[in-house]
């Protein structure tokens, strides 16, 4: 059995890159004839792997950067190790790890809308202390971890239009959600603010011949 905690990460091609993938991956009559063929094996993996708890991550690939990747890394590219680029891509876009944080007062709602409420906890507390103690433990691993405060309401609702069933394997795609929605751009504005702030400084005090560093 797949632990609950288990994530998978996958790479997502594009049907017109179909032909190029096929000619930069050694074995690729392990991927399938057609991209339809290659597609319905994902996702019926995919389905399998959420069935015994894990986590699914697509990851968008494109198949021209995926060889250059490969190139610089002297990976020969194979069906058995795609998923190493799409840990790649996964390190880049999500450098920390997001976690559902729910608010007390939203626990019965919580148990009400999972389809196996009794892997959250039998409480809130025994909840708490247990993503508490996860989190400490990535953290002294060096992780940086982010709590993502969840609304139960506003996650129902995103998960009806995109038409999910939640559980207890899947709540961590809504934190990705938010983080990539909300908190990613301001942290990236954040970044661009400091970096403008580091350049007037310079500037007034060596001059524009320094502006540029």
């Amino acid at each position: 059995m797949t632990n609950k905690k288990s994530t998978l990460l996958v790479c997502w091609f594009k049907e017109h890159q179909w032909d190029h993938l096929k000619q930069i991956v050694s074995d690729s009559e392990n991927l399938g004839e057609t991209y339809a063929d290659w597609k319905k094996g994902a996702e019926q993996q995919i389905s399998l792997f959420r069935k015994q708890q894990g986590t699914v991550v697509k990851m968008s690939a494109d198949s021209e950067k995926m060889l250059q990747w490969a190139k610089e890394n002297n990976i020969e590219l194979s069906s058995a190790n795609l998923s190493q680029y799409a840990f790649h891509l996964f390190e880049d876009k999500y450098p920390t790890m997001v976690v559902c944080w729910y608010k007390k007062e939203q626990w019965d709602h919580l148990k009400e809308i999972v389809s196996d409420p009794k892997k959250l906890g039998d409480t809130y507390e025994e909840w708490e202390k247990k993503a508490e103690q996860d989190i400490n433990m990535f953290r002294n691993k060096g992780q940086r971890v982010k709590k993502i405060p969840i609304d139960t309401e506003q996650m129902q609702q995103w998960a009806n239009q995109n038409n999910l069933s939640l559980d207890s394997s899947n709540l961590s795609d809504y934190a990705a959600y938010l983080f990539e929605k909300d908190y990613r751009p301001k942290t990236q504005k954040a970044k661009k603010k400091k970096q403008a702030k580091k350049k007037k400084r310079i500037k007034n005090k060596y001059g524009n011949n320094f502006y540029n560093i």
